[in-house]
């Protein structure tokens, strides 16, 4: 009931609390007031990363610089059995001095998943799915195939997730799996790869292009002018389409 959905979100909250780290927005308090959980966290000042690369510019050794503090957080963060749920280059904030901050995190609202299938926000985004083709199917990196599977799939992806740029969600996201330490993985090397070459791996157009991108995998090939062959392999790992195929772990792929 909506009672025991409270403190469940309560208690994830309060285990997000327990975060204590330098590059992880803090959160200061967990409570509960007319019904609802509140986080009371810190005010991160600072810039998104986008914006930090435009002040550029940047070679890469400073991005992964910046990136594995990023990478540290996140591996704080799972240790803690929780994940970020939302990481996309808005969820990367960088000081003045230079140092990256993992902000925005989000809770796991599963009780809403029901209400949300029926929401405006869910609607649209069935809509703009069965517009745009088939949804992302997670594909060995092994296999350039990719099986069809059915817009409606989309209903299953919770209210958070949808008002999201779906460009960020992993494939198996948008299928209304879980989203868990891998998800994360692959918003995080998105997201570093986009900083690093200032464009997204994955440019065609709509889900249907994206489903087709992240099989095929070959596309970030030839960047070898601007990012070493040992990083551009470690983020074709980190994107493959079946979670089971990237790093193990943010430890595995951070070292």
């Amino acid at each position: 009931g909506g009672a025991r959905e409270r403190t469940r979100l309560r208690d994830q909250a309060r285990a997000l609390a327990r975060l204590s780290h330098p590059h992880a927005q803090a959160v200061y308090d967990v409570g509960m007031t007319r019904g609802h959980v509140y986080l009371a966290m810190e005010l991160v000042e600072g810039v998104p990363v986008r914006d930090w690369q435009r002040e550029g510019p940047r070679e890469w050794p400073e991005v992964v610089t910046l990136f594995v503090q990023i990478a540290d957080a996140l591996v704080a963060v799972h240790e803690l059995g929780l994940v970020h749920r939302s990481l996309n280059p808005e969820a990367i904030r960088v000081d003045a001095q230079g140092v990256g901050h993992l902000v925005d995190f989000g809770l796991d609202r599963r009780s809403e998943a029901s209400a949300a299938s029926r929401s405006d926000a869910t609607l649209m985004a069935r809509f703009k799915a069965r517009q745009s083709g088939p949804l992302p199917v997670a594909a060995p990196v092994a296999s350039a195939q990719l099986a069809s599977v059915e817009a409606s799939a989309l209903v299953s992806v919770n209210e958070s997730s949808v008002t999201l740029d779906s460009t960020y969600l992993p494939p198996e996201v948008l299928r209304g799996q879980p989203h868990d330490a891998a998800s994360d993985q692959f918003g995080f090397c998105l997201s570093l790869y986009e900083v690093l070459l200032g464009q997204q791996p994955f440019a065609r157009d709509g889900l249907a292009g994206f489903a087709q991108a992240v099989a095929a995998q070959g596309q970030m090939a030839g960047h070898g002018d601007v990012i070493p062959e040992a990083l551009s392999k470690v983020l074709l790992r980190g994107l493959v389409g079946d979670p089971a195929g990237r790093w193990p772990s943010m430890t595995a792929l951070r070292d």
